[in-house]
């Protein structure tokens, strides 16, 4: 990328994050409004200072730091990713930045700037980077054949209603001493068994891919848990989803303790 893509970049995040500043001034706490206004870019009403120059050193007051970071973390969040029916769909780059991890801990860092807008803000832009960079990996979802489905729904109903009949023909066969008639009756045994097994696996999602089960989950957890976000549910959700082998950065626990503390 050349230096002139770097700088429209650079810019075109930071205006990004002033415009959410203040399309959510009316939202952020008072103190952070005070620090926001304090710094000397901000207005009592949340309008930006022409030509505004850092009143102090204390990183609070460094609102350019903080208008970059929102700005890479509003595009993120709110980029649109293509349907997994659409084979060499592009993703949006700003989904895949590389810097979302970073300008996360930018935002929780600094103790003044842990407003509930923007760490709900850091927590979905983290989703949605964990969400993109699975659908690199995953790929376009397999299509269900419905007469596939009900075909195995009818075998696993007949299979539970004859599950009790090479049972009770083994015990037949071992009661009169018939041992070919109590073996090929047991296999009858464990081929039900392995069937029904195999059906409640299915039932409960466990033979499911590991990259679909990553997926589903960030899936799951942007339709549910980002939107409103206090901290303890979305907390309990990732825990619950790293302890079944999903990857979560330790940057989304750290946001669900501020939001918590917040």
């Amino acid at each position: 990328m050349t230096t002139n893509a770097l700088l429209d970049q650079h810019d075109a995040a930071r205006i990004a994050g002033q415009r959410h500043i203040q399309e959510r001034w009316r939202f952020l706490l008072p103190r952070t409004r005070d620090v926001l206004q304090a710094s000397g870019f901000y207005s009592d009403r949340g309008r930006l200072v022409p030509d505004a120059e850092r009143n102090s050193d204390r990183p609070e007051h460094d609102v350019e730091a903080l208008e970059q970071s929102i700005g890479v973390l509003y595009l993120c969040a709110r980029s649109t990713l293509p349907d997994r029916s659409k084979t060499a769909a592009p993703i949006p780059g700003e989904a895949l930045d590389r810097t979302v991890e970073g300008r996360c801990q930018n935002v929780f860092f600094v103790p003044a700037w842990r407003d509930p807008v923007f760490l709900r803000l850091s927590l979905r832009a983290v989703v949605q980077h964990e969400l993109a960079a699975t659908l690199c990996l995953v790929g376009p979802g397999k299509a269900k054949s419905v007469a596939l489905g009900c075909l195995s729904a009818i075998v696993y109903a007949v299979l539970l209603l004859l599950s009790p009949v090479p049972l009770g023909s083994a015990m037949v066969s071992a009661a009169g001493g018939d041992f070919a008639g109590t073996v090929l009756s047991l296999y009858g045994v464990g081929v039900c068994a392995y069937v029904l097994w195999w059906a409640k696996v299915k039932a409960a999602g466990e033979d499911v891919p590991e990259l679909e089960r990553r997926y589903n989950a960030w899936s799951k957890f942007r339709y549910m848990h980002c939107s409103a976000a206090i901290g303890a549910g979305s907390q309990h959700y990732l825990t619950q989803i790293a302890l079944k082998g999903v990857p979560v950065p330790e940057v989304a626990f750290d946001l669900c303790a501020a939001l918590q503390a917040a």
